[in-house]
């Protein structure tokens, strides 16, 4: 066809050609891109736009945003607790005025056509697009942790849950309707399965993970949760919302010392004492 080289990925194999003498040869290196190993790079960039898309498979070969801390928030709030989730994500971003820490949000409220994903730096909140509406989905848990990976450095992570609590081994509701006549549950083994693949891609550094649910603090929970974090907080009792410990357990991540049951420390310390003890 004319090109000076040829980069053709079929079926897991990827070959480089170049144009010599009106004949195409394979070659072990792009000749137009030397210094970049386009032999790593190119098939996961395929494999992975199968996944999620040609457009975001791109954006990932940005560089991430490093950050000590990286502070995720899964927030199901497709349900009676709706109203608490904006002065939620405006206490978290005045939290982050005053803390180097990174906060990202992946909400879902009632009516919403779909969730939405933010991430809060510095008191500046910006949104992405996200796809899907079924926060009780593991799948779209997967990719927010996923894209939380590809997309930040951190030193230390902590994972956070907010929302109704459910049975032993259910969390993150989805209503179909207002009347919560059809509301489905991810499984907390479902769930500890994604945080506890994030804790490997990060090499351990999960200090965190709060279930902020009441009523979580049990044995069946705290078990499918042991290869999660560092350190699992959650309560046996009613935890209130919308909560008020966001900008003070923000401030004390700055410490150099503060790892997870530090932080864990200074959550249950912002909080009524009637809700941990």
């Amino acid at each position: 066809i004319g090109v000076p080289e040829l980069l053709i990925y079929d079926s897991g194999r990827f070959n480089i050609y170049g144009l010599e003498n009106g004949k195409y040869i394979e070659l072990e290196k792009s000749p137009a891109l030397p210094e970049i190993d386009v032999r790593k790079i190119v098939p996961a960039i395929v494999e992975r736009s199968w996944t999620v898309g040609s457009y975001q498979a791109l954006e990932e070969l940005e560089p991430k945003v490093y950050s000590r801390w990286v502070v995720l928030y899964w927030m199901p709030y497709d349900n009676d607790l709706m109203r608490f989730g904006e002065p939620i994500i405006r206490m978290l971003a005045e939290g982050t005025r005053k803390s180097d820490a990174i906060v990202a949000v992946q909400s879902d409220y009632y009516g919403d056509p779909r969730m939405r994903r933010r991430t809060l730096i510095n008191g500046t909140i910006q949104e992405l697009d996200v796809a899907g509406n079924d926060s009780s989905d593991s799948l779209a848990l997967t990719e927010y942790l996923d894209w939380a990976f590809q997309t930040f450095d951190a030193e230390h992570w902590a994972v956070i849950i907010v929302g109704h609590g459910g049975r032993i081994n259910e969390v993150s509701p989805d209503d179909r309707t207002s009347s919560q006549k059809f509301r489905t549950w991810m499984r907390v083994d479902r769930f500890a399965s994604e945080v506890s693949r994030l804790n490997q891609l990060t090499n351990g550094k999960v200090e965190l993970l709060f279930f902020q649910n009441c009523n979580k603090a049990t044995l069946e929970v705290f078990y499918e949760a042991k290869n999660c974090a560092r350190c699992t907080l959650a309560s046996q009792l009613l935890l209130g919302a919308p909560n008020y410990y966001y900008e003070g357990f923000l401030e004390r991540l700055n410490e150099p010392s503060v790892r997870g049951r530090e932080a864990a420390i200074a959550i249950m310390q912002s909080e009524r004492p009637e809700m941990y003890h």
